[in-house]
């Protein structure tokens, strides 16, 4: 078997070795295990002795030496089993200190900060976070993607809103006016707690507004990135520039 499989459910690499080498050969000795296995005779015995532990090992001695022999690979789902419920024990403890530990995050972030997410998994990280961690209203003006959109992207933001619709979260946008009338535009006009107006002007990168936070989206042919300022001033700021433009802005 390729003991590469055995790594996927926590055994090392050592490990996954010694132990398929048991399971084909039926057991044998350290040293012609360690040879089978392709792994340091240093090592050997301290990766037989944690197989051991794990159940997964059994040793017995024969006249002046050991050998090591497989136990029924059914101890593998039991050593699954015990981890997973080792996992919703930590779940469990960390749902408690959770609370806490936000306060103590809150308490410490300075009061202007300016970060950079690059790339399409940090970036999404970044708007899932702000469902959860923001109530008020998003503000969004500028937007127009300078460079087609991925499928990938497309679903994220599909689902991005469904999200933010389901936790009842509102939406104004304004659309730079070559977009009305598309396909793109028009979802965002049938969406719930969500209102859209144009204005006749083309920018390559959109600016987001939410709670203290001011977020700057660039997509290129390469990647994408966003900067996030974050600054009650800022924020202020940037809000009041918003709904200047959306008195201006055509539904």
């Amino acid at each position: 078997m390729d003991s590469s499989q055995l790594e996927k459910i926590g055994l090392t690499k050592g490990e996954s070795l010694v132990y398929a080498t048991l399971l084909n050969t039926g057991g044998d000795t350290a040293g012609r295990l360690a040879k089978s296995a392709a792994v340091s005779p240093s090592k050997v015995y301290d990766i037989l002795e944690r197989l051991c532990r794990l159940g997964l090992a059994s040793r017995t001695t024969r006249g002046s030496r050991m050998f090591f022999s497989p136990t029924d690979p059914g101890a593998l789902q039991a050593l699954v089993k015990t981890k997973k419920k080792e996992i919703e024990k930590q779940e469990a403890e960390l749902a408690l200190i959770m609370p806490s530990l936000m306060t103590m995050t809150r308490s410490k972030r300075p009061e202007h900060d300016a970060l950079v997410y690059e790339g399409y998994q940090a970036v999404k990280a970044y708007y899932y976070k702000t469902l959860d961690e923001s109530a008020g209203e998003r503000l969004v003006f500028g937007a127009r993607s300078g460079y087609p959109v991925s499928k990938s992207a497309q679903y994220f933001f599909r689902n991005y809103h469904r999200q933010r619709i389901r936790k009842g979260r509102k939406l104004r946008i304004i659309f730079n006016s070559d977009l009305r009338g598309s396909g793109f535009a028009k979802d965002y006009e049938a969406m719930k707690l969500t209102g859209v107006r144009y204005l006749p002007q083309v920018t390559l990168s959109s600016i987001g507004i939410e709670g203290d936070a001011v977020d700057i989206l660039v997509w290129t042919r390469e990647t994408v990135v966003l900067f996030v300022l974050k600054s009650r001033e800022v924020s202020r700021t940037f809000r009041g520039y918003f709904e200047t433009l959306w008195g201006s802005a055509k539904p």
